[in-house]
């Protein structure tokens, strides 16, 4: 049986994007394996990635370090990024910490992925 609390990651590439759908927990336990993954994924964009945070059920403050770290690894390669939070769950901690100042946050899939395409 799926472990229930563990974290998926699927790419998509949508013309230049390269969207990472995360779904499940974010934190101490799924942090180590995700941040390779999302690492690896970042290793593959070409002009932008979008972060879909959509189908997260737990962000804690390593799912917070992985934003950070995944605009770091944007600008260290020249990409444009943004992060989709249409929840509660993911968007509260991002604004309580200020994360939203340092990332592109949308409320959703369509509104990122045309943020990603504006600043072309």
């Amino acid at each position: 049986m799926p472990d229930p609390t563990a974290v998926h990651l699927r790419t998509t590439r949508l013309h230049d994007t390269l969207v990472i759908h995360l779904a499940g927990d974010v934190d101490l336990a799924t942090a180590a394996p995700l941040r390779a993954a999302v690492r690896r994924a970042f290793a593959e964009a070409t002009t932008a990635v979008v972060l879909d945070l959509a189908d997260i059920t737990f962000f804690g403050a390593e799912g917070l370090a992985l934003l950070v770290e995944s605009r770091e690894l944007a600008d260290a390669a020249g990409l444009r990024v943004a992060v989709v939070a249409p929840g509660r769950r993911v968007l509260m901690p991002i604004r309580a910490t200020g994360v939203d100042r340092v990332l592109d946050v949308r409320a959703s899939l369509v509104d990122a992925l045309s943020a990603t395409a504006a600043c072309r």
